[in-house]
């Protein structure tokens, strides 16, 4: 069983997946709706997290990464607020605005 991180920010713990993440518009014409996809992984070790979860709190939609801790997750315009979690480690959530 993994030990609970400190409070030495978050992100420090498990976190690439912005400077991973890919934008990708949809099929649809109106731009209004992507796709952010790449890694979650443990900063510390560069490890991948498979079954970490990620979801848009806002909506309701998420994702579980899968192997080597892969992830795709459509998002809409604007404010997206999300959450990521994985067991043992703390819950980090993050904005990102899409234009």
């Amino acid at each position: 069983m993994r030990k609970k991180p400190s409070n030495n920010f978050a992100f420090r713990l498990f976190f690439l997946f912005i400077l991973l993440g890919l934008f990708q518009v949809p099929d649809n014409l109106s731009g209004q709706e992507y796709i952010l996809s790449g890694r979650i992984l443990d900063r510390k070790n560069s490890e991948a997290l498979t079954g970490a979860n990620l979801v848009e709190i806002k909506s309701g939609k998420g994702c579980v990464a899968g192997e080597k801790g892969r992830y795709s997750i459509r998002l809409t315009s604007g404010r997206n607020n999300l959450r990521i979690s994985y067991i043992g480690f703390q819950d980090v959530d993050t904005s990102l605005i899409i234009n």
